[in-house]
Order: structure tokens, then C-alpha cells, then sequence
């Protein structure tokens, strides 16, 4: 078991040092539901995340109409991907574009609205393919469900707490 968090201050990052956190997430708010992050800090604190030892994850999150879609890939194709060692994605058109576009990007898709079963989460793992590293599946299913779920599929499981 490996536990991550969010990360959108240096503050967070002091604390986070002291954990057996090895992993964060990062948001930006043109990706993010809730992301806050400018693109400056950002990338700020994804360099400083680096320095402390830990894997910068960047969370595209946000469930993309057409205008908002254009403006993401925009970004996207402005950021250092390199830095980041996944891309956490909900939106299934955003999810398609990056196994399109950039097939050498982890995908740790979050599978938590409208994927509670065991044949679709099997479905979008043979989908994906190597480029699907985690699924994050949804806290709304019952314990035993989540268990059978994290037994069967063979990519690695996420369950937020």
C-alpha cells in the first residue's frame, strides 16, 4: 500500500517531506476541478517536488466541453511532460487524446463516476493498455467490492480516502 496527496503550496511540501508520501499530485486550474495552481507555480513546485525526492503526478480532472478542451491540449502541449511520471485523467475524450497523441505518458485514469464494474474497468484496462498504470476506482463502492476489484485487475488500484 502507497499513499499520495495533493500539492499546491510549498508549505504542503515541507509536511509532505516528513511522510511516507512519495507521490503528489498536482493541479492546475485550466486541467482541475479544483486546481488553483498558475502555470508559474505550477511548475515551481513540480521542480521543487523533484529536489525532494518525490514523483509529481499532473491531474487533468476536469470533464471537458468543446472550447474547454481546446484550451487544455493547449496547455498540455505547453508543459514539460517529462517532469511528470503520470497524468491522472477522468474525461474519456482526454483520456483518448493522450493515447493518441502522447502513448509514452502513464495514464492513471479515475474510474470513480460511471465505472463501477468489474467487466468495464477490465474493458478500459485492455483499452489503454501499458499506458494505463492505475486506475483510481471510486470510494462509493462497498469494501468487499473494492477488494475483488483490486485482486482481479492487474494494473495497480487507487481508492481515494
Amino acid at each position: 500500500m502507497q499513499f499520495n496527496t495533493y500539492l499546491d503550496n510549498k508549505k504542503s511540501l515541507k509536511i509532505i517531506q516528513d511522510t511516507s508520501i512519495r507521490e503528489v499530485i498536482l493541479e492546475h486550474k485550466t486541467l482541475s476541478r479544483m486546481g488553483v495552481l498558475e502555470t508559474d507555480n505550477l511548475l515551481s513546485l513540480t521542480d521543487l517536488a523533484i529536489k525532494s525526492g518525490l514523483s509529481p503526478v499532473l491531474q487533468w480532472d476536469i470533464l471537458c466541453t468543446e472550447s474547454n478542451f481546446k484550451n487544455c491540449i493547449k496547455l498540455i502541449n505547453n508543459l514539460p511532460l517529462s517532469k511528470f511520471t503520470a497524468i491522472r485523467v477522468q474525461d474519456i475524450g482526454a483520456a483518448e487524446w493522450l493515447r493518441q497523441e502522447l502513448p509514452e505518458i502513464p495514464i492513471h485514469f479515475i474510474a470513480e463516476t460511471g465505472n463501477h464494474n468489474l467487466k468495464g474497468l477490465l474493458r478500459w484496462h485492455e483499452y489503454f493498455g501499458h499506458q494505463l498504470q492505475r486506475l483510481a476506482l471510486s470510494n462509493e463502492l462497498p469494501l468487499s467490492t473494492l477488494i475483488n476489484y483490486c485482486q482481479t485487475l492487474s494494473v495497480p488500484c487507487e481508492i481515494l480516502a
